[in-house]
Parts: structure tokens; sequence; C-alpha cells
């Protein structure tokens, strides 16, 4: 609700700070209404999240304005919906980050006002694994101190990224050429399952990838309409969390992040390695609890394949993967019990 980004240079619309706040939350309201509860020849969409604004901290892209005042206005806007639609999910900002004193800003105003988002919204553009994944644990801690545990965590864009350059700024032939080999290439989906497996163990309640166009920097296709390696690896935790519903308790080391699951009828296992920017040749995972546990496949992402058979050896307690490529790799072994 509100406001949407335009890459536009020097010419942002919607992003003026509203002259009414309560005006401009009852022609919010007027919108929701209009989608959910069928007003003014409108629609009855389950629609059950809703958004107020995005990225508020960006500057006059999205919101001219010092970020100071934006709290009173997402407040007044929470209420206000709240009100009319208590059913429904309402939340925001979308922040550009997790900018822990602007989220603290955000929280101390609904707090305040003695009104609370059902969700808490940010963005990451990164390519760190581990401080994404940590992300969801730092913004629980700051919900429940300014007494929202119930408020939910929600991480609505996140993407690995090296630099803007050949993105959204200075897009030279050679800097976009290596913005899209970052962004579509094996270090980017060794990121992917990095981040979503460690995400598994966290209390993050959702969490969407960006993006999913056929066009664009982004997403799982290339410059040239080819599926690129963050489609095969989405396609590999897609395969966990489909088959495998029991998570087990994993410990990372060095380069590798893991994530272990069983099936509900304890009749099979599966253990998703991700190797980000690994330098070893051979990944070697110690496993407790699956001494009798037979491999019932093995397949490996890396720079040169996609999820092909991999080259696995189990001896019952240790399990090592060799790497075809240099670099990040991910694998996923299947186990049958």
């Amino acid at each position: 609700l509100g406001t949407s980004i335009e890459h536009s240079e020097g010419r942002h619309f919607n992003t003026l700070i509203p002259e009414d706040f309560e005006k401009y939350a009852e022609v919010l309201a007027g919108i929701v209404r209009h989608y959910t509860k069928g007003w003014a020849n409108g629609f009855h969409y389950d629609i059950q999240y809703w958004e107020i604004w995005n990225e508020p901290d960006l500057g006059p892209k999205m919101w001219c304005g010092e970020y100071e005042s934006f709290p009173p206005f997402f407040v007044t806007v929470l209420k206000r919906l709240k009100s009319e639609f208590p059913e429904l999910k309402i939340g925001g900002p979308a922040l550009c980050g997790l900018n822990i004193p602007k989220t603290k800003l955000l929280l101390d105003a609904c707090a305040k006002a003695g009104v609370k988002p059902d969700f808490f919204s940010w963005h990451c553009y990164t390519a760190d694994p581990d401080g994404l994944a940590a992300q969801a644990g730092i913004a629980r801690k700051l919900l429940d101190d300014a007494g929202f545990p119930e408020t939910e965590l929600c991480i609505n864009e996140w993407h690995y990224l090296e630099t803007w350059e050949g993105i959204h700024s200075k897009i030279t032939p050679e800097s976009f050429r290596r913005g899209q080999e970052a962004a579509h290439g094996i270090n980017s989906a060794a990121f992917n399952t990095s981040v979503l497996s460690g995400w598994q163990y966290t209390l993050l309640d959702t969490a969407f990838y960006y993006g999913a166009r056929w066009e664009g920097s982004w997403g799982y296709v290339t410059a040239d309409q080819q599926l690129d390696k963050n489609f095969y690896s989405l396609c590999l935790m897609g395969d966990m969390i489909r088959d495998y519903t029991e998570l087990c308790a994993v410990e990372n080391r060095s380069s590798v992040r893991l994530m272990a699951a069983m099936a509900a009828d304890g009749k099979s296992a599966a253990l998703l390695v991700s190797d980000f920017r690994g330098l070893l040749k051979t990944v070697t995972v110690r496993i407790r609890g699956l001494e009798t546990a037979k491999i019932e496949s093995a397949v490996r992402l890396d720079k040169e394949s996609n999820n092909v058979p991999a080259s696995a050896q189990w001896d019952g307690k240790e399990l090592r993967l060799e790497k075809e490529a240099e670099g990040s790799a991910v694998f996923m072994v299947r186990f049958r019990l």
C-alpha cells in the first residue's frame, strides 16, 4: 500500500510525504475494502497480507523527507486499517535493510500508539550468507523487546549481490557482464541454499526471493533466457522441504552450511551441503545416528554441472563429497534408513 519503486533518475512518483496522514489512511482503507470486500464494484480476493509502503529509508525515491517523519505515518495507517480489517495481516514497512536504529524508531512509535504490526518486513541484498541468515534472530529480539512477540518476521526481498555496479549503476558492457555472472552464477546458487538452510533453524516466518521474472538482472533465467544456477539451487531446496519434513540438528564449519532432515515416515533422510566459495576439493561431513544407513542418491551443482550424479563416499560415520569444479558447490545426498 502506498508507493512502489521506480528506477528513474531525478523524477519519482507518489513519494511525497502525505499532507494529511488520516486522509491518506482513508484512501488506503478504500483500496483494501475494494479488493477484499467488493466495495465500489470491487472484488473479494483472499489477500491476507497488506504491507504499508516500501523502503521508506531509501530517501527521495521512496519517501521525500526525513525517515523520522515516517513512523507517525505508519502508525496512523496501521491503526486505521486494523480498526476496519482486524482479520487481515497489516504490517511493513519493507525497509531497505535491517537497520536497527530505524527499526527501533518504528517499533517505539507503534508501542507508544498501542498498535501492533502483524508482520515486520525488510529487504536484504548481500554476499554474506551467514549475516543474512542471522538477521532473523536479531529482528526477533528487537520485536520481542518492543513488546511484539507475536509479530511475524518477513524478509520479502533477498538476493545474492556482490555490487550494484552493472545492475543499477555504472553500467558498461563489462560491468553488465560481471553483474550478470554474479547474479546468476554458482556463487549465487550456493548462497541461496546456505541462507535457506540457515533459516530453517531460526524463527523467520516468511522470506521471498527476488525475483522470478523472465527479464532483468534477478531471478532464475539468464539474459539469454536460459535457466540459471539459481533455478537448480532452488530445485534442490524444494526437494528437501517437500520430501523431508523432520529437521535434524547440524553444526556448520568453515565455508560449508548444512541442512539435515528426515522423512515423516522415518524411513529416509537427506543432507543438503552448501559450500559457498569453498577452496577445498573434497567436502567432508561427519554424521551421527546413521551408521546403518545407505546412500540412495547424491547430486551435485557446481560451475560446470546442474544437479548431476555426484561422487559420494560413506562409511557410516563420515561422508566425503568430491567437487568436479573449483569454488562454490551444492550437494544433496539422500539416505535410506
